[in-house]
């Protein structure tokens, strides 16, 4: 990977990979837009959305909105142009906010998932623990946190310079082993480690409640009772293991070979190519389009609102088509 204060040009690819890279990020930007736009507009307009976990999903929907505008629009014209041409003072800038929004959306999905262990394991709780005002201190946290430890390349510890293989300005590889190491353990692996406890714990939670359901069942009324509660119990376990496996599956393909690199880099264990760093760096973009449709319309409450206001559409489509053809019969 080249990293140079010159910032030399993107290295040369076929016409046909490049314009397969630029739809690349284009596709992600379109329905990166659409997720999370929907997403947000839907709980701004619905009051039965305004919930507690809903803002939550709301500030990652804005973390990656804000990746999408100033992240992802750069690094589309890097490769169309094919070198950096915004400047040393904007590619420090980028760098910086960069870091700023990744890192709030991974610490996002981690509050996320402690919200909703503490919703299920810890129920009567949750009110007390996530209070509008309580989540609203918890969101300036996160964001305080990201905004802080994007700082540090900045006077000294570390230092952000032009990615040629990425596209992008970020931290320098190698400018630091001690803070790639602190980023890497405190802001991406702690969040996934938070994710994965919260789930496995609510999925070890609905387990119990099953067989305390079956266990309470007596042998008179099994077979007439197992249909109905101990059924529903089974389908919120497989269920709540899906999620987990979807939620863990797409932090692993996102956001590991990432990291992987950059720990490869520093030990200086194997050289990395341009092409697989461009590679990790587009998995870590495609979860600004994931995470709209795994935090959000997986949940029943938006994907039911998304299916009325589609069957609304659908209907207002339908009769305006009527009305047209109706006009042009009485001509």
């Amino acid at each position: 990977m080249s990293v140079t204060s010159e910032f030399s040009p993107l290295q040369e690819e076929s016409t046909l990979l490049v314009v397969l890279e630029v739809f690349y990020l284009i596709f992600l930007i379109i329905f990166g837009l659409i997720g999370n736009i929907g997403l947000c507009a839907m709980v701004y307009t619905h009051r039965h959305l305004q919930i507690v976990s809903n803002y939550l999903i709301v500030n990652l929907s804005i973390s990656d909105l804000l990746r999408i505008f100033f992240t992802l629009s750069v690094s589309t014209s890097v490769l169309i142009k094919r070198r950096w041409f915004y400047g040393e003072t904007f590619c420090l800038l980028n760098g910086c906010y960069t870091l700023t929004f990744m890192i709030a959306s991974l610490m996002s999905v981690a509050l996320i998932s402690a919200n909703r262990f503490i919703q299920i394991v810890h129920h009567r709780d949750s009110a007390t623990i996530f209070s509008k005002q309580r989540t609203k201190i918890m969101i300036f946290t996160l964001w305080f946190l990201a905004c802080s430890i994007s700082v540090p390349p900045n006077i000294g510890w570390g230092h952000y310079g032009f990615l040629s293989s990425r596209a992008t300005c970020f931290i320098a590889v190698g400018s630091s082993y001690s803070y790639t190491t602190v980023l890497v353990l405190a802001f991406i692996a702690t969040p996934f480690s938070v994710m994965v406890f919260c789930y496995v714990k609510i999925f070890l939670a609905v387990r119990r409640s099953r067989r305390r359901v079956v266990g309470r069942l007596s042998v008179g009324n099994l077979a007439s009772a197992i249909p109905t509660e101990s059924k529903e119990n089974l389908r919120k376990e497989v269920k709540v293991a899906k999620t987990l496996l979807t939620l863990i599956g797409v932090y692993i393909v996102t956001w590991i070979p990432i990291c992987v690199i950059h720990f490869v880099r520093l030990a200086k264990l194997a050289i990395i190519s341009d092409s697989v760093d461009l590679v990790a760096a587009f998995l870590v973009s495609l979860s600004c389009v994931t995470n709209p449709w795994i935090y959000g319309f997986k949940n029943n409450h938006f994907r039911d609102q998304l299916k009325r206001m589609l069957c609304v559409k659908v209907r207002v489509m339908r009769e305006t088509g009527r009305c047209q053809m109706n006009q042009f019969e009485m001509k």
